[in-house]
């Protein structure tokens, strides 16, 4: 994933559009895609309090902490 940030941020961006576009009842989904996409560039990033996204975005910048760390396995 860092390796392609680029590919990452367009994919994303993707999801994100067809997210919104499935109307006000996404949202949730769609925070949690902006996060992501925040995390690309500039982490850490949070969502709103009791989010249910939190903890996986929580493991993807684990994830991006190890891998800068070099100790992914």
């Amino acid at each position: 994933m860092l390796e392609k940030p680029d590919e990452w941020h367009e994919d994303l961006q993707g999801i994100r559009g067809d997210f919104a576009g499935r109307g006000i009842e996404w949202a949730t989904e769609v925070a949690f895609v902006e996060a992501l996409l925040a995390v690309l560039y500039d982490p850490p990033t949070s969502l709103p309090e009791n989010d249910l996204h939190q903890f996986y975005l929580e493991q993807v910048i684990d994830t991006i902490d190890q891998f800068k760390r070099g100790d992914q396995t």
